[in-house]
C-alpha cells in the first residue's frame, strides 16, 4: 500500500513542481521514496512506500521490468501474485513482491489480461518506454483511489486530491453537480471530485494516455462490468441452504487466507457485529500466531448507545486473539474533527470517519495491516434501508398520499411528542433501547413522501435537502437506476455497490487508514464471494424479521449464542447531541461566516431557523447543518 503521484506531457518547471508536492502522500508512504524522470519523454511517475511485502530494496519502487520497457508506480496489494508466478516460469525474479509479479506479468501477457487475472485492490501508474504511452488502472470496487485531470495537454494524477489541488496550473472551480450530490448524500460522486476538471478514475477500467499530433489523446478501457457480472450471477440463483452455507464457509476462509498474504503481522478490525466477527474469526483460523484484534468505545455513559467494546471484548476472548480497545472522550472526538479537511482533501460528511480515523490511529501502533468487515452489507443486504424496504413499503404504498402528508406536518410540528410516541412504541415491541430516535423520525418523515420503491430508496439515502429549503435553486439529483430485469431488493444492493459502497465507504477506509500509514485489506470484495453472494436468493438474506440470514446462520456455527444474539450498534457519533455541547462555539462561528460560493446557494434565514430549532430541540436536523458546517469548514480551509 503507498502512495503514487505522477505527470505526462508537462514541461521541465512543471514536473520539477509536481516533484516537490509527492511529500503530501508521505503518510501513506513513509518507508520509502522514490521516483522516475524523463525530460524527453515529459514524464514523471513518484512513489511513497508503505513496506508490507518483499521489506527488501528490491520491492521498492517505481520499478522496472526485467526487459526494461515498463516502469510502474502501483499502489494496493495482489492477493494471488505467487499463483501467477508460475505462469511466468522464464522469469529471474529480483525478489518477492507482488509489484514485480504484476509488471512482468503485464510485460508477458498485456495490461487487460493483467487486469482480468489479478486479484486483489490497487491502483497505478506504468510508463511504456517503447509506444510512448502512460496506462491509469484501477481496481474492480474501486478500493485504491486515484484522481487525475488534465489541465491544456497536461495529465496530473495522484492518490489524494490534495496534490493536485496544490499544483500552480490548477484552477480550484467547485463542481456544482458534485456539491449537490455531497449535500444529499454526504460524500462527492465515485467519479468525480468536488473541482471542475478533475475526476476519480473508474472503477474495474484504465485510462491509455499518449502524445500524438500535438494532443494528449485519451482510451479509456473496461475490463470489468459490476452491472453486467452482477446481472450475469443473479441469472444463476442457488437453492439449497446448506450447500449455500457449506460453499460460503469455503470462500469466506479462503478470501481471508488470500488476505493473510503479508511480511508483517495482519490484524482485524473486531466490533461486535456479523461482518468483522466472522473476519476475525478466519483469521485467527488461518494465522500459525496471534493475531491483534482492535476496537473503540466512548468514554461517558451517555455515549452508551455507540460503545461496542464490551460485546467484541468478549468476542475476542472467545476466539483468542490479542484485543486492544480504546474508549473515546467527546475531548478527542472534537480534536479529530478538526483535522478532518486536511485528512480527507474534500467535503465528506460521514460521521463514522471520525471514530475511524481514531481506530486506524490505535491499530497504526502495533499493525501495519488491518482485515475489516466493510462491504458485506452492501452484499448480503445488511442495511436497514432493504429491510424497511421489504417490511414497510408495501404497507407505506397503501395509506393515500394526502394522509400521509397530514402525519408529516403532525409529526414536524409536534417533534417532541413523536419522539415519547416512538419511544413507547419501541418499548411496546420490544426494540433494543439504542434506537436513534433522531435519524429514525428523520427518515420516516422522508420516505412517508415516497410514491415508488425508487424514490423511497432514494429518500432513505439521501438527505434531502429540497423538502428543507435552505437552499435557494437547487434540485437534488434524482437517478433512472432501477433495472426491470431485476428485483427490488437487488436493484437496491446493486446500486450501493455502485455509489455508497465506493464514494463513501470504500473512500472513508481508504483515508482513515493511510493517513495512519496502514494498510486496510476487506475479505468481503474478493471475487469469486462476491459473484456467489450474488447466486444467493433474497430469502436467505432478507426476511421480514432479520437481515444478513445467511451469514447470521454461518456465524451460528462460528459462535455460542450468548455472543452472536445481541443488536449490531453501529459506528457513529452522537454528532446532533455534539452540535449543541463541544461543538457549538464551532459551528456558531461556521455559521456566521459568509463565503462567495454559498452565499448565492444557500437562505440564510431558513439556515438560522433550522439551526435554532436544532439547539432547541424542537426540530433536530443534524445531518443536513452537519453538511453545511463540513463543507464550509472544508471550503474557508482550502479556498
Amino acid at each position: 500500500m503507498c502512495g503514487i503521484s505522477g505527470i505526462f506531457n508537462g514541461s521541465e518547471k512543471q514536473i520539477l513542481e509536481f516533484k516537490s508536492l509527492s511529500y503530501l502522500l508521505d503518510h501513506r508512504g513513509p518507508d520509502s521514496k522514490g521516483d522516475f524522470i524523463d525530460l524527453d519523454n515529459k514524464i514523471l511517475l513518484c512513489h511513497n512506500r508503505l513496506a508490507i511485502q518483499d521489506l527488501s530494496n528490491h520491492g521498492n519502487q517505481p520499478m522496472t521490468s526485467s526487459n526494461n520497457r515498463w516502469i510502474i508506480s502501483f499502489n494496493g496489494e495482489i492477493y494471488n501474485h505467487k499463483k501467477l508466478r508460475k505462469k511466468l516460469e522464464s522469469c529471474i525474479w529480483k525478489g518477492n513482491s507482488d509489484t514485480e509479479t504484476l509488471i512482468e506479468y503485464i510485460s508477458q501477457y498485456g495490461i487487460k489480461n493483467a487486469l482480468e487475472n489479478v486479484e486483489g485492490m490497487f491502483a497505478f501508474a506504468i510508463w511504456d518506454k517503447v509506444e510512448k504511452k502512460l496506462i491509469l488502472a484501477r481496481d474492480r470496487f474501486g478500493e485504491k483511489p486515484i484522481y487525475y485531470s488534465l489541465i491544456n495537454n497536461v495529465l496530473i494524477f495522484a492518490s489524494e486530491l490534495k496534490v493536485i489541488s496544490k499544483f500552480s496550473h490548477f484552477n480550484k472551480n467547485i463542481n456544482i453537480n458534485s456539491f449537490i450530490h455531497f449535500m444529499n448524500y454526504s460524500y462527492t460522486p465515485k467519479e468525480l471530485s468536488i473541482y471542475n476538471d478533475c475526476y476519480k478514475l473508474k472503477s474495474g477500467t484504465y485510462l491509455e494516455f499518449i502524445y500524438q499530433k500535438n494532443s494528449l489523446i485519451k482510451k479509456n478501457d473496461k475490463y470489468f462490468d459490476i452491472n453486467k457480472s452482477f446481472k450475469t450471477n443473479y441469472n444463476n440463483q442457488l437453492e439449497n441452504q446448506n450447500d449455500i452455507l457449506q460453499n460460503l464457509d469455503i470462500l469466506m476462509n479462503s478470501s481471508v487466507k488470500k488476505m493473510l498474504i503479508s511480511d508483517v503481522p495482519v490484524a482485524t478490525m473486531l466490533s461486535s457485529g456479523v461482518d468483522s466477527s466472522l473476519v476475525s474469526y478466519y483469521a485467527q483460523k488461518n494465522s500459525l500466531h496471534q493475531i491483534n484484534s482492535f476496537t473503540l468505545g466512548f468514554e461517558d455513559r451517555e455515549n452508551e448507545v455507540y460503545d461496542e467494546t464490551k460485546l467484541s471484548s468478549n468476542i475476542a476472548e472467545y476466539l483468542g486473539t490479542k484485543h486492544y480497545h480504546e474508549k473515546i472522550s467527546e475531548n478527542s472526538l472534537v480534536k479529530n474533527i478538526s483535522l478532518l479537511t486536511d485528512i480527507y482533501s474534500e467535503p465528506f460528511a460521514d460521521s463514522s470517519q471520525i471514530p475511524s480515523l481514531i481506530l486506524a490511529n490505535l491499530v497504526s501502533k502495533h499493525n501495519k495491516v488491518v482485515l475489516t468487515g466493510d462491504g458485506a452489507d452492501e452484499i448480503f443486504g445488511g442495511y436497514n434501508r432493504y429491510f424497511y424496504a421489504y417490511k414497510y413499503f408495501p404497507i407505506l404504498i397503501k395509506i393515500p398520499f394526502y394522509l400521509r402528508n397530514i402525519l408529516t406536518k403532525l409529526i414536524s410540528s409536534n417533534y417532541k411528542m413523536a419522539q415519547y410516541i416512538f419511544k413507547f412504541m419501541n418499548i411496546l415491541m420490544l426494540k433494543p433501547k439504542n434506537t436513534n430516535y433522531e435519524n429514525f423520525l428523520l427518515k420516516f418523515l422522508i420516505i412517508l413522501k415516497s410514491n415508488n420503491i425508487e424514490e423511497y430508496f432514494l429518500n432513505l439515502k439521501t438527505n434531502n435537502y429540497k423538502n428543507n429549503f435552505i437552499f435557494k435553486d437547487l434540485n437534488n439529483i434524482k437517478y433512472n437506476f432501477f433495472d426491470q430485469s431485476i428485483n427490488d431488493i437487488n436493484n437496491m444492493m446493486l446500486d450501493d455497490q455502485k455509489n455508497y459502497l465506493q464514494g463513501d465507504i470504500l473512500h472513508k477506509v481508504d483515508i482513515a487508514t493511510m493517513s495512519n500509514s496502514l494498510e486496510s485489506r476487506l475479505p468481503f470484495l474478493d471475487a469469486e464471494l462476491y459473484e456467489y453472494a450474488i447466486k444467493i436468493p433474497d430469502k436467505y438474506k432478507i426476511n421480514s424479521n432479520q437481515n444478513k440470514i445467511i451469514l447470521r446462520k454461518l456465524l451460528s456455527t462460528k459462535f455460542p449464542d450468548n455472543l452472536i444474539n445481541k443488536s449490531k450498534i453501529g459506528f457513529s457519533v452522537p454528532i446532533g447531541r455534539l452540535m449543541n455541547t463541544s461543538l457549538n462555539k464551532w459551528c456558531e462561528e461556521l455559521l456566521n461566516t459568509k463565503n462567495d460560493f454559498l452565499n448565492e446557494i444557500i437562505d440564510y434565514n431558513k439556515l438560522n431557523l433550522i439551526w435554532k430549532k436544532h439547539k432547541d430541540g424542537i426540530f433536530v436536523n443534524s445531518h443536513i447543518l452537519w453538511n453545511i458546517f463540513v463543507f464550509k469548514d472544508w471550503y474557508l480551509r482550502t479556498k
